[in-house]
Order: C-alpha cells, then sequence, then structure tokens
C-alpha cells in the first residue's frame, strides 16, 4: 500500500471508528461509500488494518491473512475492489437500502453506478459484542457473482 493512502486510511478511522462501531448497519454501509464520493477520495480496502475492524470475527482473521499474503507477494485473494465491484470507481447513483433486521442479523443492499455500470452489492451484518459488524460482503448479479467469504477462502 501507498505510505499516502496508509495515512489517509488510518487518518478517516481514527476517525471514524467509534462512530461507526456504534452505528446501524445502513450507517456503516452509507459510510463505507462516503469514502468514494467527493474529489480526492480513494476508498477503503477490506483487508488494510483500519477497515478489518467492520468486520466480523468470522472475517478478520480471514482478510488478516489476505493482507499479510499482499504484503509478502504483492497482491493478495482480493485483486479488486469488492466495495465497487471492480479495479475502479467512478460512483454514481449511490443508494443505500434500508436494513432487514432479523434478531441479530441484519441485510443492507447497495445500488450504484460504476462507470455507468448498474451494481448491486448486498452486505450481511451480525451483531457481535453489541455492535453491528459486517459477516459477508456479495455481489450476486453479473456474469461473475462473487462474496468475499468464499474469495479468501480459496
Amino acid at each position: 500500500m501507498q505510505p499516502f493512502r496508509l495515512i489517509v486510511v488510518i487518518l478517516f478511522y481514527l476517525n471514524a471508528l467509534p462512530v461507526m462501531a456504534q452505528s446501524g448497519p445502513e450507517t456503516i454501509v452509507k459510510d463505507i461509500y462516503d469514502t468514494y464520493s467527493g474529489p480526492g477520495q480513494i476508498g477503503l480496502w477490506p483487508s488494510d488494518p483500519g477497515p478489518r475492524a467492520m468486520f466480523s470475527a468470522r472475517l478478520r482473521p480471514l482478510l488478516e491473512k489476505d493482507y499479510e499474503r499482499a504484503e509478502t507477494d504483492g497482491i493478495g485473494l482480493l485483486d479488486f475492489d469488492i466495495f465497487v465491484d471492480g479495479q475502479d470507481f467512478d460512483l454514481s447513483d449511490v443508494e443505500i437500502g434500508r436494513a432487514a433486521v432479523s434478531g441479530d442479523r441484519a441485510t443492507v443492499e447497495a445500488r450504484f453506478r460504476n462507470f455507468g455500470e448498474p451494481k448491486r452489492i448486498v452486505y450481511g451484518f451480525v451483531r457481535e459484542d453489541g455492535a453491528w459488524k459486517i459477516d459477508e460482503v456479495s455481489s450476486p448479479d453479473g456474469e461473475y457473482p462473487w462474496a468475499l467469504s468464499e474469495l479468501l477462502s480459496r
């Protein structure tokens, strides 16, 4: 990771994580897409140490392993940005759906256009220690559907 990008990500999360940890699923997804909007925004990389805190106890070790793999080999299993379902981003028409909550689980859909192409990302949440954590990210549509847990388990 480039040093400047790492500094920006760390500063964002030092300010945002306390709020995001207490936020509901919709707010967490909105906060993710806020990092992609506006000039100079660089988005997030889920396996980086700061963003990793948003994820469940089930996914954090997989993300940490992928981060270590990328640091050693230059590339991890994640070779695209899961939040935009692509290598690069030019997002428009971002819509965050209402959370469907069932006990300690919730689902939120994000719909947007990336370089004009329609995308749908589904976020699965679990409540851990009183806070909502991302337990799955998936793109069920298109030619190559995927789920984060499956990508990281290869």
